[in-house]
């Protein structure tokens, strides 16, 4: 009887103790404030695309400041990342969304390249006014597709 008795609590404590374990290997679910973040740093990258779009005239500061429309949109991007693994609901529009994310991030580094350029300079048959005009135009329209359908 006494035997039972230590084999039961034996089972107990091993059981308590295999509790927490697997408690802790659960991923948590991403606050509600974490996707306002996300949201917050898309406007913010499209604000300071527009103002590169103003800024053509002088290719440095426009070049300058398409790298800092980049640098949120890159935030948000890692951001979707961390927010991706850390989900417990399939949203059907957040891998497209975070797709999109990474093809805005490539116009604008493309934007970027070709403001290395004089813009006058042709490549392709373009202009480089005109690329970089329609890269960024193309990388807001990315990020207004996403804002409007995930966040």
């Amino acid at each position: 009887m006494i035997r039972r008795a230590w084999l039961l609590l034996l089972a107990v404590a091993v059981l308590a103790a295999a509790a927490p374990a697997a408690a802790e290997k659960q991923p948590k679910a991403l606050p509600v404030n974490k996707l306002y973040e996300i949201r917050e740093m898309l406007e913010k990258s499209m604000a300071l695309q527009q103002k590169a779009l103003q800024m053509l005239d002088d290719r440095e500061a426009a070049r300058k400041m398409v790298f800092d429309a980049y640098v949120p949109l890159r935030a948000a991007h890692a951001r979707m990342v961390i927010h991706m693994s850390h989900r417990k609901v399939q949203f059907p529009t957040y891998d497209v969304a975070y797709k999109q994310i990474q093809d805005a991030r490539d116009r604008l580094l493309g934007a970027r390249s070709a403001l290395a350029y004089p813009l006058t300079h042709v490549i392709k048959g373009e202009t480089v006014e005109v690329i970089t005009q329609k890269n960024i135009a193309e990388c807001t329209r990315l990020i207004n597709f996403v804002l409007v359908t995930t966040f």
